[in-house]
């Protein structure tokens, strides 16, 4: 897979500036005080589904991350929508199960936080990415 965005049903995108820690695309993002973004970093809680793409406006690929000051291409995902994120490299979640954010940015199975979507393929286990449709 070589980008984030595998299916939308609308296209809502914005640009923000990386806060001062790296995004690698696909990974949930959130808004920070002084406007920047950086990885969700709360466990278990509420969450935009916003996700970070790819920079392909400037020939960057989902391996590429976003850095301190540089402009975060973000996807506001919606019901429907497939997303290719990237799980923590401790969980392996089985095809239909449910996912929610670990709270470094990566999603984690869901105990008992915000439901962001369910799993439609097997992870990679390489890169610890895995297709996701948007609840």
């Amino acid at each position: 897979m070589n980008t984030i965005k595998i299916k939308k049903y609308v296209d809502v995108v914005e640009e923000r500036v990386c806060g001062s820690t790296a995004i690698t695309p696909g990974m949930l993002v959130e808004l920070e005080a002084a406007g920047t973004v950086k990885p969700h970093a709360s466990a278990d809680a509420a969450v935009e589904k916003a996700f970070a793409l790819e920079d392909e406006l400037q020939g960057k690929t989902i391996a590429d991350n976003y850095t301190d000051g540089n402009p975060v291409q973000i996807f506001f995902a919606r019901p429907g929508d497939v997303v290719y994120g990237i799980m923590d490299s401790g969980v392996t979640p089985a095809v239909g199960s449910f996912v929610q954010s670990n709270g470094d940015g990566k999603l984690k199975a869901l105990d008992s936080g915000t439901n962001i979507g369910v799993v439609l393929e097997g992870k990679d286990t390489t890169t610890h990415r895995v297709k996701i449709r948007v609840v």
